[in-house]
């Protein structure tokens, strides 16, 4: 939410209102003192400085990509264990942290490759002893519980959201771009932030409003809309203040005072 709120508000409120309100987000991620909001707003940061670096690069999600296999690669090569593991280990803040992580995965995938169609539903599935079974990771719990299909679904869900965005014709100027980066920024990092946590009740009914939020942008004509709103000053209209004083006598409802 830090990210939308820094860019894709840009235009909507003053640069000191954002600064501030993406103040009180990184704050609330420091108290958490937790590597999984940690790691979300590092990630933000750096997509950030990567789109900015390479702002007059026309096909940059194609190089991000590619950087991205790149590295992933040469981790993989260059290290005595899987990449991923190498990745998670060295971003966590407690290696037995890192250790659980990686422990849950591979008996969760292992329990997934027993009951690939349905899951295992809410029954109980094969963990070491001395672990809770509690499953901090939401992609992982799909899987395990609903079946490959429900998480396919999820993914999908996400991935079109992301992918259809991508063809709607913004100006760079607009307030319209600004929204759809800050908010595919979200999302990236939404996707990351839940291979780390597990969400239920009111939290996954916001992740599943702020996927469809950015819907908007699939069938999005600015000339039907009437044009794309420039990022300036001007561009917000100000709030029209109004007062309100008692109902006159004999009649009903208030009136309305300028």
């Amino acid at each position: 939410m830090r990210r939308f709120t820094l860019l894709g508000l840009r235009g909507l409120y003053s640069t000191f209102s954002r600064l501030f309100r993406s103040g009180l987000v990184l704050l609330c991620v420091f108290f958490s003192v937790s590597s999984g909001p940690f790691l979300s707003v590092l990630f933000q940061l750096g997509m950030v400085g990567w789109v900015t670096l390479l702002k007059n690069v026309k096909r940059i999600w194609l190089v991000t990509a590619v950087v991205f296999v790149v590295f992933y690669l040469l981790v993989e090569v260059l290290s005595d264990r899987p990449a991923i593991i190498a990745i998670v280990t060295n971003l966590s803040f407690n290696g037995y942290t890192a250790y659980l992580r990686v422990t849950l995965f591979d008996y969760g995938m292992a329990q997934v490759a027993r009951t690939p169609l349905l899951g295992v539903g809410y029954n109980e599935w094969e963990l070491p002893t001395w672990m809770s079974g509690s499953i901090d990771n939401y992609w992982l719990f799909i899987a395990i519980t609903y079946g490959v299909p429900a998480f396919l679904a999820f993914f999908l869900a996400v991935v079109v959201a992301l992918r259809g965005s991508s063809y709607a014709q913004f100006h760079p100027a607009s307030t319209q771009f600004a929204l759809r980066r800050g908010w595919c920024f979200v999302m990236i990092s939404i996707s990351l932030t839940l291979a780390t946590v597990a969400i239920w009740g009111n939290m996954l009914a916001l992740i599943n409003f702020l996927i469809a939020a950015g819907l908007w942008m699939h069938t999005y004509d600015a000339k039907k809309e009437g044009g794309e709103r420039p990022i300036t000053s001007a561009a917000v209209p100000k709030p029209e203040k109004l007062g309100w004083t008692r109902p006159r006598a004999g009649k009903r409802g208030f009136a309305r005072s300028r």
